[in-house]
Parts: C-alpha cells; sequence; structure tokens
C-alpha cells in the first residue's frame, strides 16, 4: 500500500470540503514512512495551489496515547485546525478523545482522517475515515509472486503496485463550503 498516496487522499477529501487549516499528526522527519506521509500531504496542497500549513506539522508517536496529548496541547493553543490528518488510527482515535472531551464536535468543529483502517476505528463514533493500505491484497500478491520464484527461478523480477483507498466515514464528513 502506498501511504504517500494514502496521506495525499485524505487531505484532499478534507480540502474540497473546505478545509485549509489543516493540522498533520505524526511528524517525524528521521523516519521515512513519516516523510512519505508528509509527502503526500504537502503533494495534496500543491495540487490545489494552496500553502502547506508549515505551522501545523506537530510531531507525535505513532500511539494513541500521543495523539491525545498531542490535539490536547494544541487545543490549549487556542489556533485550532478545522480538519486533522493523523498519520495512523491510534493517534486519530487519541486525538478524537481530546477533542471530544473539550466538548467539541467532530467532524462540525473539527473534522479527522486516520490511516491504516483499523477495526477499532469503525467501532469508535463517530466512526474514523480512514485509509486502507489493502494488506489482504499485498499478502495475496506477494504469495503468488513468492509461488512463481520457486517454480520458475529463471522468472523475471517483478513489481506490484497496490493502490492505497480512502475509506471514508463519518469522522471527516462535513462540508465547510
Amino acid at each position: 500500500g502506498d501511504v504517500s498516496d494514502g496521506i495525499r487522499q485524505t487531505t484532499t477529501h478534507l480540502i474540497e470540503q473546505g478545509h485549509r487549516k489543516i493540522a498533520f499528526l505524526g511528524y517525524n522527519k528521521e523516519m521515512i514512512t513519516s516523510r512519505s506521509r508528509l509527502s503526500g500531504f504537502k503533494t495534496a496542497f500543491e495540487s490545489f495551489n494552496l500553502p502547506c500549513p508549515e505551522s501545523m506539522l506537530y510531531p507525535c508517536d505513532y500511539t494513541e496515547a500521543d495523539g491525545y496529548e498531542c490535539v490536547s496541547k494544541i487545543l490549549a493553543s487556542g489556533s485550532l485546525p478545522t480538519g486533522i490528518v493523523a498519520c495512523n488510527d491510534m493517534i486519530a482515535l487519541g486525538a478524537m478523545r481530546a477533542i471530544l472531551e473539550k466538548g467539541l464536535r467532530i467532524p462540525e468543529d473539527i473534522a479527522i482522517t486516520g490511516m491504516d483502517n483499523t477495526d477499532v476505528g469503525s467501532y469508535f463514533s463517530p466512526k474514523l475515515t480512514s485509509v486502507s493500505l489493502n494488506q489482504n491484497e499485498i499478502g495475496r500478491q506477494a504469495a503468488n509472486l513468492l509461488i512463481k520464484r520457486i517454480n520458475n527461478h529463471s522468472a523475471e523480477r517483478e513489481s506490484i503496485r497496490i493502490p492505497a483507498s480512502i475509506v471514508v466515514r463519518e469522522s471527516s464528513l462535513y462540508s465547510l463550503k
């Protein structure tokens, strides 16, 4: 699954609904996967000819506790985003808990998206918009390639790209337009 394209899709989804002040949670310039996700975030803004909100890139570990702590600080600062793109579902769930505890509404006050399309996101209320990296399909294709290689050692090397797909749910469905 393509994490960069997945984040591009969730960011695009928020921009299309009128969001401009979008916080990016999970920024870590040391992690390749984080840099890849950030690149998707920036690409979405570029494709709308909008400046990327550099002041809204928040470092955050990929845990529910960190998502909660990060968003609690953002809410305390008073400079509220209208949307949040979280690098994974656990960050997103922590963020949602912080938002709801403050008495704010999701998605009316702050819309939010995650990444990984974990089961837990669909049990939470509101249900979390997330990106499916299509792990089952990745596993199936990898097994097929492996079997081909075992049966024919001289087979050409193949590279297969499985696209990420956004699963839109209630946490982000609110148009500011």
